[in-house]
């Protein structure tokens, strides 16, 4: 495929793309990782498509017809109104209402309603506000209610244009970030809510602070200091999990896309947020599950020639302007040979 030349809307209308974001597994991980090294020029793209890709909520296959022409309808107007560069990325679509194959029809109604999201965030009186990092890099952003979100690498924080408008404090996140979230009160004197909200999941909070880590089809909230209530947003698929649940400092909650699930642990928060001081911390944390952090956050590939290094434990610190520290420390505990070319590490 002819991924150099794509556009946000060609990668997230491809079913490769789409496994990848929706389901990644250590190889599909491995070929974008590899893509978007290699193509630096084409980071902020990709970025662009897994957004798009994550927002779209919309069950395809239980949309009516007639929604959907009325939803196309829709973009057709708004279309009219825009530049020639925005009517670019449109005009292809046309094209495909003409075909007649019914197994390409979920294909056009997928495309539809990718191109409806895409025309919300970009054709709207009020455009949105995105914040995102590179790989390894990290960002610290004020919003406009003076809540503080520090941004981990290879993420993305999107405030809506209303955003500033009383009662509305939500954010969407792709990625990992640290909330320092400022009370507000409406001019009655009632707390105004701030929402975090990742595929599947919302996180409403009044002041606190907490790590959202959003990866992998899962996320993950440390609450460090306040209380949070998290609530999943799928109540057909498990109702247990739509139902509020409270967290108290030292709580982690993690949800799984996959199985619509909310597990409760406790755990040590400070593990979980040292990467704001370019330290990470993991206490009997598989190696593999290290290696796809790595990958996640600081772009680099691993590859396992010696799975059972992968399966074993590791426990001690990595420096994250030194990541390759790791592996010197894995050649050292289990007598392996690591070769690194870039940022490719062979574990062998």
């Amino acid at each position: 495929m002819p991924y150099e030349t794509f556009t946000a809307i060609d990668f997230a209308l491809d079913e490769r793309f789409r496994r990848w974001v929706k389901s990644p597994t250590p190889e599909t991980s491995d070929f974008w990782t590899s893509f978007v090294a290699q193509h630096p020029h084409r980071r902020d793209i990709v970025l662009e498509a897994r957004l798009l890709v994550s927002r779209l909520t919309v069950n395809v296959e239980a949309a009516s017809p007639e929604q959907l022409e009325q939803l196309w309808s829709r973009i057709q107007d708004e279309t009219q109104l825009t530049t020639t560069k925005q009517t670019d990325y449109i005009l292809v679509v046309p094209l495909w209402r003409n075909w007649a194959a019914p197994m390409r029809r979920a294909a056009v109604w997928a495309g539809l309603l990718l191109l409806a999201g895409f025309a919300y965030y970009q054709f709207s009186d009020d455009p949105a506000t995105r914040y995102e990092t590179a790989y390894g890099e990290t960002k610290t952003v004020t919003l406009p209610d003076g809540s503080v979100v520090t941004l981990n690498g290879h993420s993305v924080l999107t405030l809506p244009g209303d955003w500033t408008e009383p009662g509305n404090r939500e954010v969407t996140l792709v990625g990992e970030a640290f909330f320092a979230v400022t009370k507000r009160k409406t001019v009655t004197g009632q707390p105004i809510k701030f929402r975090v909200r990742t595929t599947g999941l919302h996180i409403d909070v009044l002041g606190t602070r907490f790590n959202v880590n959003h990866r992998r089809n899962k996320t993950e909230v440390v609450l460090q200091e306040g209380r949070v209530q998290v609530s999943g947003d799928d109540a057909t698929s498990n109702p247990a999990s739509s139902r509020p649940t409270v967290m108290l400092p030292g709580d982690m909650l993690t949800y799984s896309e996959t199985s619509h699930r909310l597990t409760k642990a406790t755990v040590s928060p400070e593990s979980f947020i040292s990467w704001q001081n370019k330290l990470l911390i993991y206490k009997n944390k598989p190696v593999f599950e290290i290696a796809q952090a790595l990958s996640d956050s600081y772009g680099i590939q691993v590859d396992f020639r010696n799975q059972d290094v992968a399966d074993k434990r590791f426990s001690g610190s990595i420096p994250t302007d030194s990541v390759g520290i790791f592996f010197e420390k894995l050649e050292k505990l289990y007598g392996v040979s690591v070769r690194q070319t870039g940022g490719h590490y062979v574990v062998e």
